[in-house]
């Protein structure tokens, strides 16, 4: 897992958009470290042979009242715009970057390249879209998938010029393998932790074979066995929690505390480990302290606690791989309770009937 750093974290503090920080963080580094600029030509001229790039100029969110939108990053040289790079995360391309426009910012003295920056899980999606729009091949077919693994994906253009994606991934695997001066490889990790952070927890298209019947038979039965884990844990102490967030229950732990259990994609999506997760929060600073400390065991010799807002403490709960339902469920209910017992001395308030679990606003394990 990628460690925190101050950008993730004011990024996520505030709520701000990852896309246009993490795209200004590139420009920065493509500014201020040679070696940056030396991999991203050598990535350019990997494209397209033919352009020939040596040292560019770069400036970031280009304006101009000839041409159409706002480009992310242009390189340039003495002969104008040679690479022009549209950095996307999970946002939709708008007109310009979906058409033709774009492309007009290119030189027209010497091939030059435009390319898209996109999440490894959107080449496939993304890449027709750009043969339609910029390279103007209607009613492109999907690649086959096995195209993530590939370099980037480039179409050459009548004038010489072409159309180009490569993943972020690509990118930074690039860009950390030569960045090696001291300030810039600072702020190379800075962008690598917001970049993987947003990488891990955005929007991932779907592809073939993504969500086959087996996988909603899984999450059902696994929805039932954490239910009836519970009842067995702490039969009368123990009331309905689906929400918006997933199905689960509350069990009461010393008849203050109360803890969740249950089935949660949002928190699998953001953290992975289990689609399963047990959660425990107070309203007060002092004892989510106290429950963290009483937790504490489950981080050296055991599953993790996850900070899942300021206020929550989250554990991931697994069920053993190939096992038969009651199996899984006597697996849930042994893991449920270690952590009840862990969580019997700890004096918090239980939470109000009816209130709704906070949202989950950070991803890291503390």
């Amino acid at each position: 897992m990628t460690a925190n750093t101050l950008l993730l974290e004011l990024v996520t503090a505030r709520g701000l958009q990852p896309e246009p920080i993490a795209t200004q963080g590139l420009v920065h580094i493509l500014q201020t470290s040679p070696a940056a600029r030396k991999a991203i030509t050598g990535l350019a001229n990997g494209i397209l042979p033919t352009a020939n790039l040596e040292e560019l100029v770069y400036s970031g969110q280009a304006v101009s009242s000839a041409q159409e939108g706002r480009p992310d990053i242009v390189g340039a040289d003495t002969e104008g715009a040679r690479l022009v790079i549209e950095a996307k995360f999970d946002a939709a391309l708008t007109g310009p970057q979906a058409g033709a426009g774009y492309l007009k910012w290119l030189s027209s003295g010497q091939p030059s390249l435009l390319l898209y920056l996109v999440p490894k899980n959107r080449v496939v999606s993304i890449w027709p879209r750009l043969l339609a729009g910029p390279a103007g091949i209607p009613d492109a077919p999907l690649p086959d998938s096995s195209s993530e693994d590939q370099p980037w994906l480039v179409h050459g253009l009548a004038d010489g010029n072409a159309v180009a994606v490569v993943s972020w991934e690509s990118l930074l695997a690039r860009l950390e393998a030569v960045v090696v001066e001291p300030p810039q490889l600072s702020d190379l990790t800075q962008l690598a932790s917001l970049v993987r952070a947003h990488l891990r927890t955005g929007w991932a298209p779907l592809a073939h074979g993504d969500l086959p019947d087996r996988a909603g038979q899984q999450l059902a039965g696994l929805r039932q066995c954490v239910i009836d884990a519970a009842l067995r844990v702490s039969p009368s102490k123990t009331r309905s929690g689906s929400s918006d967030a997933g199905p689960g229950r509350w069990l009461a732990v010393n008849d203050k505390a109360v803890l969740w259990a249950g089935l949660r994609i949002g928190t699998w999506g953001r953290l992975g480990r289990s689609p399963l997760w047990a959660m425990v929060w107070s309203k007060d600073p002092v004892e989510v302290h106290a429950l963290r400390e009483a937790l504490a065991p489950l981080s050296s010799d055991g599953p993790g606690v996850f900070a899942l807002d300021g206020r929550t403490w989250g554990v991931p709960l697994y069920a053993p791989v190939g096992a038969e339902q009651g199996e899984t469920t006597d697996a849930l209910a042994e893991q449920l309770k270690v952590i009840l017992d862990l969580l019997h001395s700890v004096p918090v308030d239980a939470m109000a009937p009816g209130e709704e679990m906070p949202l989950e606003l950070t991803d890291g394990e503390l």
